[in-house]
């Protein structure tokens, strides 16, 4: 769970020096909320797990708060496209989970490592290439491991005998590392692409009022030409495919 904790706690940093106030605020949610769910997720990741019985046991940041989360997040975007698109990319970032826990022996910290990292980076990428908005993206990623981790461990415990596993183990074995990098991954894929739009819509914008400048096809003023741009730029940033 190394690598999970070390992005949380960049992530908190972030959040408590102010730097992530505007993505958490385009999700509908607060600097403060989004700190104390970074603080649940660190003490429910060095928690014990919890078992039932002999045969299950489940982390609570690897498994029980990610569930709750993807509900949240559905709630939060109502029932619209983006949350079909948002489904949707769960199941393709669950297939991208299962593929590769069934290739990689994920009971050996190599393996968990390994696994971690490409079950983060592809299913952050596949979430965020059929989700498009953030919420959607983060839904599809959180949620798309966890299926995918669950559908591994069944498959373990009670299909393939050669692999050694006492117990179903949700959220365990790398899982809580690959959720906080695929949802990290998909984010910065959505905010990457949407600032690349933002640059070309703004030089598309410059490039119109030059045109219309030295064309004299209209008489707008100085000022008032300034203002159209200033209101196409703002219209640009609040108004691409990524709101929520």
């Amino acid at each position: 769970m190394t690598i999970g904790l070390v992005i949380l706690g960049i992530i908190a940093l972030l959040i408590f020096f102010g730097v992530t106030e505007k993505f958490f605020r385009k999700i509908g949610m607060s600097n403060p909320l989004a700190f104390l769910l970074v603080l649940a997720l660190v003490a429910g990741a060095v928690a014990p797990n919890i078992r039932i019985g002999s045969a299950f046991e489940m982390n609570v940041s690897g498994f029980l708060i990610p569930i709750v989360l993807v509900v949240i997040f559905s709630v939060m975007i109502g029932l619209n496209s983006d949350l079909t698109r948002a489904y949707l990319a769960m199941i393709a970032v669950a297939g991208v989970a299962v593929a590769t826990g069934m290739l990689i022996n994920v009971t050996t910290l190599a393996g968990q490592i390994t696994a971690s990292v490409i079950m983060g980076f592809v299913g952050g990428a596949v979430a965020y290439l059929i989700a498009m908005t953030r919420l959607s993206t983060l839904i599809a990623s959180i949620g798309g491991i966890v299926i995918g981790d669950i559908i591994v461990s069944l498959l373990n415990y009670y299909v393939v005998p050669t692999v050694a596993v006492s117990s179903v183990s949700l959220g365990t074995q790398g899982t809580f590392d690959a959720i906080i990098l695929a949802a990290v991954f998909g984010i910065i894929m959505v905010e990457a692409v949407a600032a690349m739009k933002r640059t070309v819509n703004r030089k598309r914008v410059a490039k119109s009022a030059l045109n219309m400048e030295i064309s004299e096809e209209n008489d707008l003023s100085g000022s008032e030409m300034s203002t159209v741009v200033r209101e196409e730029e703002f219209n640009d940033y609040f108004s691409d495919d990524n709101n929520v």
